[in-house]
């Protein structure tokens, strides 16, 4: 999604080749818009990518991947702007400026988490079920699903501060 078009490849011998791209169309504006982030989803033997552009989340059907059928989208009315969109555990997350929301496939929010680091774009669950990482300014802090606090807090020497540092977690050592 970085060209603000949602683009799909596969590896053909040992080619990449765009088999789809395209953009997001809202027709309340007749206009364009642009998509910011995507992941794919296995569900039930077909694949689906989850993308987002702006306020707004989309779920499309890609199992063909001569097209893409829109399943669902769902705009948000309370000026949450979307960041990123992720797979927290087993659900899909997304991540804006009011905190961070879990979905169902159905696009109905489950549950929503008020963990704000000023880098959203370094929230990370990498499949952990239980903790949510992210940096905040050059502190790392560790989010914890279950009782719903920042469990922990680390400090970070980085040399710049205002690049997108991501956090690894790995999940086999806990």
């Amino acid at each position: 999604t970085n060209t603000d078009s949602l683009e799909i490849f596969k590896l053909t011998g040992s080619d990449l080749v765009r088999v789809l791209k395209f953009k997001p169309f809202d027709p309340t504006y007749n206009k364009y818009g642009s998509f910011s982030d995507a992941r794919l989803s296995e569900e039930n033997g077909r694949l689906y990518v989850y993308a987002i552009s702006e306020f707004t989340i989309y779920k499309y059907d890609i199992s063909d991947l001569a097209s893409a059928k829109l399943e669902k989208k769902v705009k948000n009315t309370y000026w949450d702007w979307y960041y990123r969109i992720d797979k927290f555990g087993n659900r899909i997350a997304t991540v804006g400026n009011k905190g961070m929301k879990i979905w169902d496939t159905d696009l109905n929010t489950l549950d929503s988490y008020s963990f704000k680091p000023s880098n959203r774009y370094s929230v990370r669950s990498n499949s952990s079920e239980q903790f949510i990482f992210g940096i905040d300014g050059s502190n790392l802090q560790i989010f914890d699903r279950w009782t719903r606090n920042i469990t922990k807090e680390f400090s970070l020497d980085y040399s710049n501060l205002d690049t997108n540092h991501k956090v690894y977690y790995d999940l086999i050592r806990n």
